[in-house]
């Protein structure tokens, strides 16, 4: 359809944040119309999943750019008031269960 694909992906630290994952994901988007966004996790209390460093953001998606794939770093909001994607959801389950 020549329309492009986005692809989100929301990074995570120690599972899917390497440079060699970030090299696997360039060589298979080669050749597709796409962007990829790059979603920095949001911290929540008593995950097990944690926030890539910003400095490990910022290389993944270098290493997309150089490989000629479109990458943009999403922003963080709400995190500070824990409104974040995946926060505010956690505040109100946690708040059910303890019921």
């Amino acid at each position: 359809t020549n329309r492009r694909v986005t692809f989100e992906y929301a990074l995570m630290r120690g599972i899917n944040d390497t440079p060699e994952l970030a090299e696997e994901m360039a060589a298979k988007l080669q050749g597709i119309l796409c962007h990829v966004n790059l979603i920095p996790l949001n911290p929540i209390p008593d995950s097990p999943f944690q926030p890539t460093s910003d400095e490990d953001t910022e290389r993944f998606a270098q290493i997309l750019r150089a490989a000629g794939i479109p990458a943009t770093v999403r922003l963080r909001r709400g995190i500070e008031i824990n409104a974040g994607c995946g926060q505010l959801r956690r505040a109100v389950v946690g708040k059910a269960k303890a019921s």
